[in-house]
């Protein structure tokens, strides 16, 4: 993606929110606890996020999957 801005569309599910920008896309796995699962922890989001990508992977040749941290402030704000 070059550095020219672009709007991008958002889905937004149950566990993560998702961000489409021209030919890529974005999750932020939600810190929710719904009983039958529990991503409370950056460790259990990080778990999901891997098994999500072993999972997809065969279907789509050629992603690329990173992982970042996200933060938020001590004021809630990112």
């Amino acid at each position: 993606m070059t550095a020219s801005r672009c709007r991008a569309q958002v889905c937004e599910t149950h566990t993560a929110i998702v961000f489409f920008a021209d030919d890529r896309a974005y999750q932020l796995k939600k810190p929710v606890d719904l009983g039958f699962l529990d991503y409370t922890t950056v460790a259990a989001r990080r778990a999901a996020c891997k098994c999500e990508v072993a999972l997809n992977r065969r279907f789509a040749l050629g992603w690329v999957s990173c992982e970042a941290p996200t933060h938020r402030r001590r004021n809630h704000s990112w």
